[in-house]
């Protein structure tokens, strides 16, 4: 579809966007989840890089699909987000951003 809005006289513009680290991801997980430390949250931010390649797109759609599936989710006993990392460790890698997990 790019090539095709190449050869109209659309004025694109591309935008590259380097995929993410581990610290870019467990910086957003932090300021999501709210824990106390940063190291809190560094075993789901290594999990999620290694399902997403740092892919940004993907890294939002793998926290969504955590989230749909009950994987990521709140404790309203103990006041804060939980996760099991084997669970999620076991977890298919994203084929695309479309496909899911």
């Amino acid at each position: 579809h790019l090539r095709e809005l190449r050869m109209t006289s659309i004025p694109l513009e591309e935008i590259k966007i380097d995929n993410m680290t581990n610290v870019d991801i467990n910086k957003i997980l932090f300021a999501l989840i709210v824990k106390s430390e940063l190291s809190e949250t560094e075993p789901l931010a290594d999990i999620i890089y290694r399902k997403t390649g740092g892919n940004a797109l993907l890294v939002i759609e793998f926290i969504k699909y955590l989230w749909d599936e009950g994987l990521l989710w709140f404790s309203f006993r103990q006041r804060r987000w939980q996760w099991d990392n084997k669970t999620l460790e076991s977890k298919s890698v994203f084929k695309n951003a479309a496909g899911g997990c």
